[in-house]
């Protein structure tokens, strides 16, 4: 059994270990909105096609199930600017599937949708 300082630490390196790989450029290959991002340490910036720009930071937890994000937004559309959105995502090979929650509430989604369902805002990036 691990003890709660041996818990911290594999998720400090965990986190790490994903925080390094989400460094960069990437671009959306699909989901419901044509999108781009940068992340530089834990901020991030993501520009949707139709002009909407999130300013903010992420908060990885790898350590859960799908693996956590909360995604604060400081910039934005008026109606998310200050709110966190709840998220989950995953590296897959050299694509990075995202998939926020709604911002301003605490329901963190609890699985990525399947292919083709857009009733929620999934994104699979590439590095660009």
């Amino acid at each position: 059994m691990l003890l709660v300082e041996d818990r911290e630490r594999v998720r400090e390196e965990a986190t790490r270990i994903d925080r390094e790989r989400l460094q960069g450029r990437w671009v959306a290959l699909s989901g419901r909105r044509a999108a781009q991002m940068h992340v530089e340490g834990d901020r991030f910036v993501l520009s949707f096609r139709n002009g909407d720009i999130y300013v903010g930071t992420l908060d990885l937890d790898p350590t859960q199930r799908p693996h956590a994000v909360d995604i604060f937004i400081d910039e934005g559309p008026s109606h998310h600017q200050n709110k966190s959105a709840p998220g989950i995502y995953e590296f897959d090979g050299n694509h990075l599937i995202l998939c926020p929650g709604e911002p301003g509430t605490t329901n963190r989604p609890r699985a990525f949708p399947p292919e083709g369902d857009d009733s929620r805002l999934c994104l699979v990036f590439r590095r660009s």
